[in-house]
């Protein structure tokens, strides 16, 4: 444990850093990458992050839509061979600019890349990787692992350390414990260029140490509520990565800073430390809303660690934003016409992962249960209910679980007579901002017949999750 104190006594010290995701697709062309690659200014994002106090940058370089922001010339070796035409990787290399302008201000830079890599579209026959927990296919490792070794030696001691996602328990001989060939493999190739990296490998939303050479957890978190009672945890500093905005890489203020600034303060004290996932525009610098925010928490943790928290000024861009929130209460009489009734969705979480969220489990009246669709982020996705006749609805409820920000926004509560919806009435409209953790929506509606009900997906980046969807008559 000696060891890894020494190796992250400087991430300890800085006590907060900034996260960026920035993320392209095999869909999208080279010329499009390029531009977006192009454009991002790092001279100034390295001034804003040294004035809003961040000691480290941790920055996506992909992570399973195949495109990279750097030249990687075994991947392109790969690629040539198989035919595939598009190079996928950009002209420039971003990373090495972001060392070049972070270093006049100290900041370190860490690196984000995924277990899984690039396995979208024809990419998945030369990085074959079985999601439902059958992990890497044939060719697999030797193909990623050298594309993560020759980027590792490429920026040796100047990438400081690595936050490696997608370890999960069900991928079995691969994460389900401390010490696997694939984790020492891939730990191998991070380690190349820069034996010194501090490395953590993420099993989901939790502050764990998966693998016994780990220095720093990983620590995704969608709420404030994992808290440190000392710097170390099983040997591995502990780290906890969240976003300011209502999902990764959104620009609205979705954190008070009445809670935000004291639990950043009470993680640090003892030693934590923390990252903060921000918005930015296409030149790449931060949100003006999370931008301000930072420099609040920099005030408080650095400038001024013995200012009174009570003096804490708000968001005023988070303040706007959660205005208008209000809940009918449904008379206790009322009485479920959709429970256990038949159900249809445009795709189930179950269908290619583990687990029990299968559309019908939507109306079964437990809580413990749910619906969650296919991890598929766009328009399109929808959850019914047939309520089997033409059914008077005197109000109607959802219950999410409390989970991610982005299963509580962007959808419409929308109820019809026909199947498909060609016409329909919208009943409820939730837009960019996520209903607050630990609402339900629930109204009293006008007694208007109908015989199907659907949440249809209606924006950006929503992944539902129904825990119950109620339909209600007078008795």
């Amino acid at each position: 444990m000696e060891r890894i104190k020494e190796k992250t006594e400087w991430f300890k010290n800085g006590k907060y850093g900034v996260m960026m995701h920035f993320l392209g697709s095999i869909a999208e062309s080279d010329e499009a990458w390029n531009a977006r690659v192009n454009a991002f200014d790092c001279d100034a994002l390295a001034q804003q992050l040294h004035e809003c106090g961040a000691a480290h940058l941790l920055f996506t370089i992909s992570q399973t839509g195949g495109r990279f922001c750097m030249p990687i010339q075994s991947y392109s070796t790969i690629l040539k061979g198989s035919g595939i035409t598009q190079a996928l990787c950009s002209d420039r290399d971003l990373v090495a600019d972001l060392i070049r302008a972070l270093k006049p201000y100290g900041i370190n830079l860490l690196l984000y890349a995924a277990a899984e890599g690039p396995i979208r579209g024809e990419l998945s026959k030369l990085f074959p990787w079985d999601s439902t927990g059958g992990g890497p296919g044939e060719g697999f490792t030797e193909r990623y692992f050298a594309m993560l070794e020759e980027l590792s030696l490429r920026y040796g001691s100047d990438v400081r350390g690595w936050w490696i996602d997608g370890c999960y328990p069900h991928y079995r001989g691969y994460f389900d414990s401390n010490d696997t060939p694939f984790l020492r493999g891939m730990e191998k190739a991070l380690c190349a260029g820069n034996p010194d990296s501090i490395l953590a490998f993420n099993s989901g939303i939790e502050v764990k140490k998966l693998y016994v050479n780990q220095s720093y957890t990983c620590g995704e978190a969608d709420e404030l509520n994992f808290y440190p009672t000392e710097r170390m945890i099983d040997g591995a500093q502990w780290h906890v990565l969240t976003y300011l905005g209502p999902w990764w890489s959104d620009r609205l203020s979705a954190r008070s800073n009445l809670k935000l600034v004291p639990y950043a303060k009470r993680c640090t004290d003892v030693g934590g430390v923390l990252t903060f996932d921000v918005g930015y525009g296409a030149d790449g610098q931060i949100a003006p809303e999370h931008y301000e925010q930072l420099c609040i928490i920099r005030h408080y943790l650095k400038d001024h660690p013995d200012a009174d928290l009570n003096d804490i000024p708000e968001s005023s861009d988070y303040l706007s934003n959660i205005q208008g929130f209000s809940m009918d209460e449904i008379p206790a009489d009322y009485i479920d016409i959709a429970r256990n009734k038949p159900c249809c969705a445009s795709s189930s979480y179950s269908d290619t992962m583990p687990g029990d969220f299968f559309p019908e489990k939507a109306v079964d009246g437990r809580e413990d249960t749910g619906w969650a669709p296919g991890f598929v982020a766009k328009n399109g996705v929808w959850w019914q209910v047939d309520l089997g006749s033409c059914e008077r609805i005197d109000a109607i409820e959802m219950r999410t679980r409390n989970g991610n920000n982005c299963e509580r926004r962007n959808f419409e509560i929308r109820a019809s007579n026909d199947p498909e919806f060609a016409s329909y009435d919208v009943l409820y409209h939730q837009g960019e901002f996520p209903m607050p953790r630990g609402l339900h929506w629930a109204r009293l509606l006008d007694g208007k017949a109908y015989r199907y009900v659907r949440l249809q997906v209606n924006g950006r980046f929503c992944i539902p999750f129904i825990s119950q969807m109620r339909v209600y008559q007078k008795p």
